[in-house]
């Protein structure tokens, strides 16, 4: 049989999954030698859209695989052309020839590996190539003349931009510059004049024709933009002349602008001096996605990141924002300005000058919490530009604050000589705010109201030691008197976001609540991950947390809760600013739908034989404990694995295979919105139709070679297949020595139902069998259309059809139940009589054939005569009546079950929890004033004891003393044996919270009497 291979290859950065394929071993390894790649001239220029067609050999006299690789170094992809190794092995004096489409213009690389076929990738050798790709975009194929009508005396207005055909079929707007702009329009005349479009040497034509005509038409205008996208209301207007000519003229709107922040159809309405109707602008505003628009490095400490719409202040989190040197973690903190689309992101260390570096963006949102596709992007770390001090101004009376264009290096050199009235009253370099780009000078004494002061900064340096020219600026400065202000500016269930007008100090999570004077915050922080806690320094903002959805802690922030209370003063702790002004207490409104798009389940899938994949509308938290899953016949499925596919949204669901599945009802329990725990799924329930999703194999290839009469291959199949069976082209001798492949001449047919596939040789085909040859078989279908990639049968597994390892045999015999045995053969039988077999010197009640997914026979059988003590009697008898025989009419060799053969019955199940009416039989057992100090699970059978532990089960909110097993659903002094466990629960919590039933989670496995297991779930019940 083939091995399975999975080769992982890591190039620039991208990591390719290589397909399983079955390779070769045994007599065809390949020698370790290397062979070099050779490949025929290619064209250094292509255009987008054209092929890319290589004919490739290589040196040495030995097949060879190849693999092809493009990495296009424009848009930073990398394609793995033929998908690894070919699977075929080629002649390295053949052409080996592929083709590949070149829709993306770049400059492209091209790396052509070869190998000993079978070797070690190791040993490949490869040779690389450049070309080029033009992207037909940028090529201009045709401008039209520009033509235009005015009437006499009036100005030309010549047009900046031109709509240009492009080669690759597009229109682009490209700006012209025209040989001259002036023209004299005091008489009716038509001029020509020429430009250049700028950046191209492609000449552009414009027609002018001068006349006098009245407007009789203006038809709509019809204009389609994004959402959020800015835009002007245009100044003129296209009309239509009494001569049937068209003009732009200028135009009066109902509106100073374009709204586009909602998506929908709106009209705004114009008014043409001269024209007595009103003109209309019909507008549509499409909905678009969050998006990164932009990447700025122009100092070696902050990377700036433009967005193309305002961003929800609550998801600019550090952990959604991962800057990268290679594939090496650079640790930073984000920071959101006050345009709410700019994105400030600070490494800890300086970034190296020329340096490639990447940005990874997920799990942002706008603020109608639409979130961002996840987007990586490569960036050049630059510094071109030396800082420069970009303000000085007050910062309280005793503080003066310094903001560059860029951050401040830590460095000796910079200094700060402050005046006034030309005094110098203080002078040093030693200040706070290094690594950012505001410093803060402390002063001696307080200014003074209504002085000047000025103030002297050089000597500071960036990362790149370039130093900030000198500068002095002034002030005047005025004690600050106005009210401290605040304001929500975001809010959601756990989380409220305040500015406040200027930097505040002493504030502490009890200065916020909602709701009543109860509901105060769990905690304040400066950031929005809430890892910083506030210090003694003022600030303006703070992000003031007031539940913690993870451990369901707090005072969520719900549609009811219509405002944010700030208290000015704590006790005797009173909210002031640098100006000693004292914050009066506020009550802010709010506004929050936290049920604005409820959670749904959009589908539920089959993937393959054993995974589902679950997607919801939004993300949500889900585990195992979220899911159960029921077969046909009302047992209940293993659920192996919760995947997450990356985004919190969707979901794979992998479960325990059952062959006799055919149905699964999926339920789904308490699915919460990941952001939002009151947005929830109480319960979600579907029925999925499995279908077969394994393709097909090859269990067993038998020859029957009989002198003058026959000389066949029957091929065995794992299942029934389709007529692709039938196909000669799908079946090849293979020469093992050197991989060739030669192709069966005659179609097969079917012999004896849909899984045994018989091939006539000719006596050249059975001479190749006779020498060595093996068999391949390739793109076999099942009923499902699931195919066969290429399977090889060695030579030596091939079986003569009357030899004695051919013959068939009883592999395994299990007594599943009092009443039930199940006897596996090792192949399959086509002939199977009830009348062979024996129970207890009875014959067999009831009698069930099938294959297993190795195409083995397998006959369940079903007695009256099981025995309580769990002994059977079996006995197989086949005659020439009652027969048990394969394909080739070989009886089975019984062996050892030609006599009476006891076989104990063996429980094979795994205990359940036992459910009534879909509700697990989980019962409270109370003590002393209604406190529930004890809980009984009922399971399917009796449990094992003395494997349980207080460490076999949680408890949510309650600790566990010990457990133990029972007869009978009540506690007892001691174990004793039975199906119900009884955790006994400590009482030394809070008697409220005591009294409400908790959930419980299976932690460790448990089992019955038998051995059999119960592994955990994860489920809480």
């Amino acid at each position: 049989m083939g091995k399975n291979k999975r080769m992982s290859i890591v190039f620039l950065s991208f990591i390719f999954l290589i397909c399983e394929v079955l390779g070769y071993i045994g007599a065809f390894a390949a020698p370790k030698v290397s062979v070099v790649p050779v490949v025929a001239a290619i064209s250094t220029n292509y255009e987008t859209g054209d092929k890319l067609n290589l004919s490739i050999t290589s040196t040495g006299n030995t097949k060879v695989q190849y693999r092809v690789i493009l990495s296009n170094e424009k848009t930073k992809k990398t394609i793995d052309i033929t998908k690894g190794f070919t699977k075929t092995y080629y002649n390295p004096k053949s052409p080996y020839k592929i083709s590949y489409a070149l829709n993306e213009g770049g400059s492209y690389v091209l790396i052509v590996y070869s190998k000993i076929a079978g070797s070690s990738d190791k040993n490949s050798k490869s040779i690389v190539k450049r070309f080029n790709v033009w992207d037909k975009s940028v090529i201009i194929q045709n401008i039209n003349p520009v033509n235009i009508t005015v009437n006499i005396d009036d100005e030309v207005k010549f047009p900046d931009k031109v709509k240009a055909l492009m080669k690759d079929g597009t229109e682009k707007e490209l700006e012209v510059v025209w040989d001259s702009q002036e023209v004299d329009t005091s008489t009716p005349k038509t001029y020509t004049i020429t430009g250049v479009v700028k950046g191209y040497t492609y000449k552009v034509t414009m027609n002018i024709n001068v006349l006098n005509e009245k407007i009789v038409e203006a038809s709509d205008v019809n204009l389609e933009l994004n959402e959020d996208d800015e835009c002007e209301l245009p100044k003129t207007f296209k009309v239509k002349l009494s001569d049937g000519t068209m003009r732009d003229v200028p135009v009066k709107w109902n509106a100073d602008k374009i709204d586009t922040s909602k998506p929908g159809e709106y009209t705004y309405f114009g008014e043409i001096d001269g024209y007595k109707d009103k003109v209309k602008l019909n507008l549509k505003v499409k909905e678009v996605g969050l998006s990164l628009v932009s990447i700025t490095s122009n100092n070696l400490k902050e990377v700036i990141l433009k967005f193309n719409k305002k961003l929800d202040i609550t998801t600019v989190l550090n952990s959604n924002f991962r800057l990268f040197k290679g594939t090496t973690p650079i640790t930073s903190t984000v920071q959101l300005l006050d345009d709410d689309k700019t994105v400030v992101v600070t490494p800890a260390f300086s970034l190296d000058k020329g340096a490639l570096y990447t940005i990874a963006v997920d799990n942002v949102r706008d603020l109608k919490s639409k979130k961002i596709e996840k987007t990586v992007k490569d960036f050049t770390a630059l510094d071109n530009s030396n800082p420069e001090v970009l303000s000085v101004k007050p910062y309280g009376a005793s503080n003066i604050c310094i903001s560059f264009s860029e951050p401040v290096k830590n460095i000796s050199g910079g200094t700060v000589e402050v005046r006034k009235g030309g005094n110098l009253i203080a002078s040093g370099s030693t200040y706070t705010g290094y690594d950012t780009n505001t410093i803060l000078v402390s002063l001696y004494s307080a200014m003074t109201e209504g002085s000047q002061y000025d103030v002297t900064v050089k000597g500071f340096k960036d990362f790149e030691l370039k130093e900030a020219p000198s500068k002095t600026l002034s002030f005047v400065y005025k004690n600050e008197t106005s009210p401290i202000t605040a304001k929500v500016k975001a809010v959601n269930q756990s989380v409220a976001v305040v500015d406040f007008n200027r930097p505040v100090a002493n504030l502490t999570n009890l200065n916020f609540y909602h709701t009543n004077a109860a509901y105060t915050a769990l905690g304040i922080y400066k950031d929005a991950d809430m890892t910083v806690s506030l210090d003694s320094n003022p600030v303006s903002r703070v992000f003031v947390k007031f539940y913690d959805n993870s451990f369901k802690k707090g005072y969520p922030i719900t549609s009811s809760v219509n405002s944010i209370n700030i208290l000015g003063k704590v006790g005797n702790l009173e909210v002031i600013d640098k100006y000693n002004n004292k914050f009066q207490s506020v009550n802010l409104p709010i506004s929050i739908n936290t049920e604005a798009e409820p959670l749904k389940v959009l589908s539920i899938t089959q993937e393959s034989d054993t995974s589902l994949l679950a997607q919801f509308n939004r993300e949500v938290n889900f585990t195992a404990a979220n899911v159960d899953l029921i077969d046909n016949r009302g047992e209940r499925i293993l659920v192996n694995a919760i995947s997450n596919l990356g985004d919190n949204i969707k979901y794979r669901i992998n479960f325990k295979k059952s062959d006799s599945a055919v149905n699964i009802i999926v339920k789904l329990l308490g699915i919460e919105d990941k952001f939002n725990s009151l947005n929830k799924i109480d319960i979600y329930t579907q029925s999925i139709n499995l279908t077969d999703k394994t393709p097909p194999k090859v269990v067993k290839v038998t020859k029957k070679f009989v002198a003058g009469l026959e000389q066949c291959l029957y091929v065995f199949f794992s299942e029934g297949v389709n007529n692709t069976a039938l196909d000669a082209s799908n079946y090849y001798l293979q020469n093992a020595a050197d991989g060739s492949m030669r192709k069966i001449t005659k179609n097969p047919i079917f012999e004896d139902g849909d899984k045994i596939i018989k091939i006539s040789l000719t006596d050249y085909e059975k001479s190749l069998i006779d020498a060595g040859y093996n068999l391949f078989v390739k793109d076999v279908e099942d009923s499902t259309k699931n195919a066969i990639v290429g399977q090889i049968l060695l030579n030596s597994s091939f079986t003569a059809f009357n030899s004695q390892e051919s013959k068939p045999k009883v592999i395994k015999i299990e007594a599943i139940s009092k009443n039930t045995v199940v006897v596996t053969f090792d192949q399959y039988l086509k002939y199977v009589d009830d009348s062979a077999f024996k129970v207890n010197g009875a014959q067999v009640l009831s009698m069930d054939v099938s294959l297993n997914s190795e195409g083995k026979t397998v006959v369940t059988l079903t007695s009256n005569y099981g025995t309580e003590n769990g002994i059977y009697l079996l006995n197989i008898v086949p005659d020439s009546n009652n027969k048990l025989q394969n394909s080739f009419g070989e009886s089975v060799d019984i062996g050892v079950y030609t006599s009476s053969t006891p076989i104990k019955i063996q429980d094979k199940i795994p205990p359940q929890v036992k459910y009534v009416n879909g509700m697990a039989q989980i019962t409270a057992i109370k003590g002393a004033n209604d406190i529930i100090d004890s809980l009984c699970i009922e399971y399917d059978k009796d449990i094992d004891a003395t494997k349980l532990s207080a460490l076999s089960y949680s408890v949510t909110g309650r600790a566990i003393k010990r457990v133990y097993t029972n007869s009978v659903p009540l506690k007892s002094a001691l174990s004793q044996t039975g199906r119900y466990v009884i955790i006994e629960l400590k009482t030394d919590g809070i008697v409220d919270e005591m009294k409400k039933m908790p959930q419980v989670i299976q932690l460790l496995d448990i089992y019955d009497m038998s051995e059999n297991k119960l592994s955990p779930t994860g489920r809480a019940y």
